[in-house]
């Protein structure tokens, strides 16, 4: 086998991987993780002002979900301990 897809390129071994419907996945260098489509990043409001993190890994109708601001420290602690007293 490992000779049949040391004569294809990256491209070619992944087109016909998908074709047959095969899960497959490739050894990345440094520089390919970098630049993953998975580490996409979103801008959050924080009390503090924007922070950059990796988004979510879903997209729906071809947009990611919008988050919404992170909350303060201690913002919610009032809800939280009356919903478990």
């Amino acid at each position: 086998m490992q000779d049949k897809f040391a004569t294809m390129t990256r491209d070619e071994a992944a087109a016909k991987l998908r074709a047959a419907g095969t899960a497959y996945g490739f050894v990345n260098g440094v520089a390919d993780f970098a630049d993953h489509p998975a580490r996409r990043r979103i801008d959050v409001e924080t009390e503090t002002g924007l922070a950059s993190i990796v988004a979510p890994p879903t997209i729906r109708d071809g947009a990611a979900p919008h988050l919404g601001a992170v909350p303060a420290i201690g913002q919610h602690s009032a809800k939280i301990r009356a919903e478990f007293a």
